[in-house]
């Protein structure tokens, strides 16, 4: 099945986005995001026109509004992202993607440097709650 929801991993900068994730946005009827400068929004607008800021959002709300924000988009049908900065199972996202189970809306999560979340989405596995930190392996070597 295809999936109506992506949640995405941008990785550090822009430069780390993989190929893979810059296909799949360009899939997407609508990226949401809530960190990006205005030069990479602008160059994601050429992969999806429409590209939506919910920086306005703030905790502890803000996980809540985001899913709602997303899953209201991807109602009439279509795909949509959402956009974190870095690995996407760092930043609280249990939310939104219980909220797809819930609602039987298909998802899928791309990180940008690793599969490792993806794999663990997949199998249902909610490593981050179990204690298991992704770290970039720059900050692990120094």
């Amino acid at each position: 099945m295809r999936e109506q929801v992506l949640i995405c991993g941008l990785g550090l900068r822009l430069a780390h986005m993989t190929l893979e994730t810059m296909q799949a946005l360009k899939q997407c009827r609508t990226v949401f995001h809530y960190f990006l400068d205005e030069q990479t929004a602008a160059y994601l607008r050429t992969l999806c026109a429409d590209v939506r800021d919910l920086g306005g959002l703030s905790a502890p709300d803000g996980p809540a509004a985001i899913a709602d924000a997303v899953l209201a988009a991807a109602a009439p049908g279509g795909t949509v992202a959402l956009l974190y900065y870095g690995h996407p199972l760092v930043f609280q996202e249990d939310i939104l993607i219980a909220r797809c189970r819930a609602a039987k809306v298909p998802y899928r999560v791309l990180a940008a440097l690793s599969s490792l979340d993806a794999v663990l989405v997949a199998v249902g596995y909610p490593a981050l709650r179990e204690g298991l930190q992704v770290r970039h392996a720059d900050a692990v070597s120094r």
